[in-house]
């Protein structure tokens, strides 16, 4: 239950990264969003390897 909810949040927050990246217009802010988004992706990656279920 807990990994779900894990791979939800996960889930979810790389979404929002995304959307804030489109409309973003400092580069600076820009950047530290992608981090973001890239820190999201890397998190759902790992627990889609680490999956009894694949």
């Amino acid at each position: 239950m807990y990994q779900r909810l894990l791979k939800i949040w996960h889930s979810y927050r790389a979404s929002y990264h995304e959307i804030l990246i489109d409309d973003c217009l400092d580069e600076t802010l820009r950047k530290t969003l992608i981090n973001k988004l890239n820190y999201h992706r890397q998190k759902l990656n790992e627990m889609h390897q680490l999956s009894p279920y694949q």
